[in-house]
């Protein structure tokens, strides 16, 4: 998908893509989408969060100048973004390492390796581990995501 909607950049003979931008995603159809494996709801999804973004509904600038708390309240207010999704958006797009995906299957499982002898935990349970881990909690889970994939042997 990005290297069919994403620009193109050629450098010191390397190709590098890029994300889509808002604009052409808000201009694709569902179909479009759908042959990357968006199912027809999450191509929907994207679709109306970038037509958001072009007419100034959602401002990302905007997002970058307040809390966490606030930005994940601002996204769960948009069709198709859950606190999983908000929570994501939060680490991975703005780089607030705070944010904790907590309803995460995946990395519960992690920190149940670590944190719970193998017992599953819930998000909630989750998030009170990560309360000892303070402002860096996202980037603590996203460590113990990382040293779970490297024990794995190929």
């Amino acid at each position: 998908m990005i290297k069919e909607f994403g620009n193109i950049l050629q450098l010191d003979g390397e190709t590098y893509y890029s994300f889509p931008t808002p604009e052409t995603l808000s201009n694709l159809e569902k179909e479009d989408l759908r042959e990357y494996g968006l199912s027809f709801r999450k191509a929907e999804y994207v679709i109306d969060l970038s037509k958001c973004i072009e007419e100034n509904k959602l401002d990302l600038n905007e997002l970058k100048t307040k809390s966490t708390s606030e930005i994940i309240s601002e996204l769960l207010k948009i069709r198709g973004i859950g606190v999983w999704t908000a929570e994501l958006a939060v680490i991975r797009g703005l780089h607030r390492v705070v944010a904790l995906p907590a309803d995460d299957i995946g990395l519960r499982r992690v920190v149940s390796h670590y944190y719970n002898n193998y017992e599953p935990i819930s998000a909630d349970e989750l998030r009170r581990i990560a309360k000892g881990w303070g402002r860096w909690s996202g980037l603590a889970a996203f460590y113990l995501v990382v040293a779970d994939i490297m024990s794995i042997k190929i």
